[in-house]
């Protein structure tokens, strides 16, 4: 079967950006012929396609030229991408196309496949879903596209939830995955070997944006106050974003510069060595999707600490770690400290299998090749029946 995905994706000059489409698309090239159609807005382009070839699938660029027009670029954008993509789609005639982000052109793809009759689905993943969707143009759009998709799915019950107050059809959860070939436990007496009162090792990952989406204002405040109550530890916050400086005069101004260490970006194959350098996880987001750090953190054996911010709800528990109350300083505090006292007795080989038993790439692959076969075979049959009612009209 011939397969499209329709996702941002990570480049050579961004490696870590959208490295969980990456890892969706890693976990299935090898049951289909795949391609991943990403839109290239550049001045220099001449709104065309190119094909660049990675290791078992596709990479489609649609070429589109940057406009410095303002005021109607977004739609120009649109309709250049609409005539480049539906070039594409006639000309390669795939078995079917997946979305990833409901406003990444899905509305170009259910334009596109209501006249050619292929199936299509969506995965929502974004925390800014309710933003996009509440738009005057593009979001009728968007909603139109839900609501013609052969299948919708969405990162976390939290996010289903928000998406059913503006589509009603039903919408499938689908969890994001890690790949646990690369993120795996260092050994298994890793850290029951960790001596009591050595200082913690903290870990945390995202990025620094404007709004603190990721809490870390909140974070910095919180371990100042564990620094308070006599806890010696030492954290890495690893990211990069507009919100750095801001983060850096927090931490300095609350007299945590020795504790708390900006590593900066760090690409994805690296990171299992900070992970295996952590005692514990920490996520402290105001709204999280999913979390795939957080995934990856106990396909390390990692205990984790997480905020009721949506998508953990789904998968933190007291097998592997706790979950405090969003938003606030002292329960993130609480929970580090009730965290720093107990890490050594969380079992990092129970937490790695609970990533293997929901999370693996292996069982997205699996999933993945049933759906797709699922809504391919029933697409063949409605368009059969299509064709014989035709006949059946014709020689009346």
């Amino acid at each position: 079967m011939k397969i499209f995905v329709l996702s941002d994706y990570p480049s050579q000059e961004k490696p870590t950006y959208f490295s969980f489409i990456k890892s969706r698309v890693e976990a299935i090239k090898g049951i289909c012929e795949l391609s991943v159609i990403k839109v290239d807005i550049n001045e220099k382009n001449r709104n065309v396609h190119e094909i660049i070839q990675e290791d078992g699938y596709r990479i489609i660029l649609l070429k589109i030229k940057k406009s410095n027009l303002p005021r109607v670029r977004l739609f120009l954008y649109n309709m250049l991408v609409k005539k480049v993509f539906q070039q594409l789609i006639h000309e390669e005639k795939p078995d079917l196309i997946h979305v990833h982000f409901s406003s990444y052109y899905s509305w170009i793809v259910a334009d596109t496949v209501r006249k050619l009759t292929i199936p299509f689905c969506i995965t929502e993943h974004a925390t800014f879903f309710e933003h996009r969707v509440k738009t005057f143009y593009f979001g009728k759009k968007i909603r139109m596209a839900l609501q013609e998709a052969d299948r919708v799915f969405a990162v976390s019950r939290s996010l289903r939830d928000t998406m059913l107050k503006y589509v009603s059809r039903p919408i499938d959860i689908k969890h994001n995955i890690v790949n646990t070939a690369k993120f795996g436990l260092r050994d298994s007496n890793h850290h029951a070997a960790k001596r009591p009162k050595q200082a913690l090792n903290i870990l945390t990952i995202g990025s620094f944006e404007l709004n603190d989406k990721k809490g870390y204002e909140i974070l910095i405040k919180a371990l100042a106050r564990l620094k308070e109550k006599g806890v010696s530890f030492h954290c890495k916050i690893i990211g990069e974003g507009p919100n750095k400086d801001n983060l850096l005069t927090m931490r300095d101004a609350h007299g945590i510069t020795r504790e708390v260490d900006f590593p900066g970006s760090v690409a994805n194959d690296k990171l299992q060595e900070f992970y295996w350098e952590a005692d514990f996880f920490v996520s402290s987001s105001r709204v999280e999707t999913f979390g795939v750090v957080l995934i990856e953190a106990m396909s390390c054996g990692l205990p984790v600490v997480a905020t009721r911010s949506g998508g953990p709800e789904d998968f933190v528990d007291e097998s592997v770690g706790l979950l405090v109350e969003n938003e606030s300083v002292e329960a993130l505090c609480e929970g580090m400290l009730l965290m720093s006292e107990s890490y050594q007795h969380y079992d990092s080989g129970i937490i790695r299998q609970t990533i293997e038993k929901r999370f693996s790439a292996d069982r997205y692959k699996e999933q993945m090749q049933g759906i797709y076969a699922s809504l391919i075979d029933a697409n063949k049959k409605h368009r059969d029946y299509s064709l014989s009612l035709k006949h059946t009209y014709e020689n009346r």
